[in-house]
């Protein structure tokens, strides 16, 4: 889901309202992070005897989208004959191969299968969270 936000700022100029909506561009970009369009809401002159002072527009900001994540858990099953760490990184490695913005998992189950009295294989059963894409 879609959020745009909106910030509401004052440029004055004594040059004129096109230059005032430039300078208010201009701070809108070097202090809010994705601006993605605005608009002129307001605009008002201060007048000195036969002069124009000053020129002030309220400027109204939108910002880029903003999107509500939304994620997914997947559990898969990996294995190692090395140790478990080295499956839980076949397994993170594997799913990031096939799943998009993997953001992390965890450890649901920790097995180990024996032969003879030793380990052979170790095998981690994961829950992996990634990211839907829009």
């Amino acid at each position: 889901m879609a959020i745009a936000r909106v910030e509401e700022i004052r440029a004055t100029s004594t040059v004129s309202f096109e230059d005032a909506i430039r300078q208010g561009v201009a701070r809108a970009h070097r202090t809010l992070h994705h601006v993605r369009s605005g608009w002129a809401k307001e605009r008002q002159l201060r007048v000195e005897g036969d002069e124009i002072a000053e020129s002030q527009v309220d400027l109204v900001i939108t910002l880029k989208r903003k999107f509500l994540a939304i994620a997914q858990v997947e559990e898969i099953s990996a294995t190692s004959t090395v140790s478990f760490e080295d499956a839980i990184r076949q397994g993170l490695a594997r799913a990031g191969n096939t799943l998009h913005h993997v953001r992390g998992g965890w450890v649901k189950e920790r097995q180990v299968r024996v032969e003879a009295d030793k380990i052979v294989e170790y095998q981690v059963n994961l829950l992996i969270t990634f990211m839907l894409d829009d």
